[in-house]
């Protein structure tokens, strides 16, 4: 294409002792921004186990750590000292962003020569996350800034490279799947994140990582005591979901437990494997999650999950397994048809089946 987007060329990952992370976004998201830090730290530590003989680890480049004031136009002063990277994040929620010269904003310009070199060279790979939690429009400019946001995830959408989530705080436990499934597919011989979260599991409980053998235990003894010790409402409802999220966070250390936690007794740690079978969907665990849509079996919250659950796996399973997830589907419909129209678990199973019809049915 040759327009000068991408300045110096971007490098492959095996010239390069690290792989490097470059998240592009507008100002509205730093929490985003701070998440992917977080979780950058996290898969350093799971690189350790995986492929400790390659010495290799992640480092996340940003232009308040990585460029310091030179002289030229701005956001070409930060192209070229960022320079290259082999993962590159993309951010937006309700504001674009300001011209570069060259681009409506810098997030575009950093797309586009990421873009560019990608379909020249086959890198960085791309992931680009659109926030979708309400707002208040208050002025002008807020309608003319979303309106671009719109504009340009409607462009990213036909290339694949769109990816929503719900609400800021959803964010860490989407990217983190989606890093480690890049990561190692560009370290492992294309390994999927299923394989790698099984492999680094193993480590971690073979080596006594007290992540593993104390706070998960931890975690299902606070959803059960919420459980029984608060009322049902919002306020139950909002702590409860606190707990999934970190027990979310704990899923690619946990996936060797999961055959263990999906027989207990306790609700709190068949919710931990509903959790880590959210982040990691795995075929064989389909007829289960569907189980936990028996009202007789399990109460509203863990049954909610289990919904998430399918629907995540009607998004992420190889088509190949499309047969399991419509099984799965069926069951868990077939289960809940005696529940009122508007309950949660209705609304993502009929989410579910309509990503499955559109997604299964091509």
């Amino acid at each position: 294409m040759g327009n000068g987007w991408f300045e110096p060329p971007f490098c492959r990952m095996q010239d390069m002792p690290k792989i490097n992370v470059f998240v592009a976004s507008p100002g509205d998201v730093q929490l985003e921004r701070d998440s992917v830090a977080k979780i950058v730290n996290e898969l350093n530590y799971a690189l350790a186990i995986i492929a400790p003989e390659k010495g290799t680890s992640l480092e996340l480049k940003a232009w308040k750590t990585h460029v310091h004031p030179d002289m030229g136009r701005p956001q070409a002063v930060i192209n070229k000292q960022i320079g290259s990277y082999e993962i590159f994040v993309g951010l937006m929620w309700k504001h674009f962003g300001t011209s570069t010269g060259i681009a409506d904003s810098g997030t575009e310009e950093e797309f586009r020569r990421a873009y560019e070199s990608w379909q020249e060279t086959g890198t960085p790979r791309i992931l680009f996350y659109f926030c979708q939690e309400p707002y208040t429009v208050a002025s002008k400019d807020d309608v003319e800034q979303l309106a671009r946001v719109i504009s340009f995830r409607s462009e990213l959408a036909p290339k694949g490279l769109v990816w929503e989530y719900a609400r800021h705080g959803d964010f860490p436990d989407i990217v983190r799947t989606h890093l480690l499934q890049v990561v190692g597919e560009l370290m492992s011989e294309g390994r999927t994140a299923v394989e790698i979260a099984n492999a680094i599991g193993t480590e971690a409980l073979a080596s006594g990582v007290p992540v593993v053998h104390t706070e998960l235990k931890e975690l299902a003894r606070e959803y059960e005591h919420l459980r029984k010790t608060m009322l049902s409402g919002d306020e139950r409802t909002r702590r409860m979901e606190g707990v999934m999220t970190r027990m979310r966070t704990q899923a690619q250390y946990a996936y060797p437990l999961v055959a263990g936690l999906a027989k207990s007794t306790s609700p709190g740690e068949r919710l931990i494997a509903v959790a880590i079978l959210e982040t990691l969907p795995t075929p064989e665990y389909l007829a289960w999650l569907a189980e936990r849509l028996d009202p007789e079996q399990e109460k509203p919250f863990l049954s909610y999950h289990a919904a998430l659950a399918l629907l995540y796996a009607v998004r992420k399973i190889d088509k190949k397994d499309c047969y399991l997830v419509k099984t799965a589907l069926q069951r868990a419909a077939y289960l809940t048809k005696n529940l009122p129209e508007g309950t949660d678990r209705r609304f993502t199973l009929a989410t579910a089946l309509e990503e499955y019809n559109k997604r299964c049915r091509d």
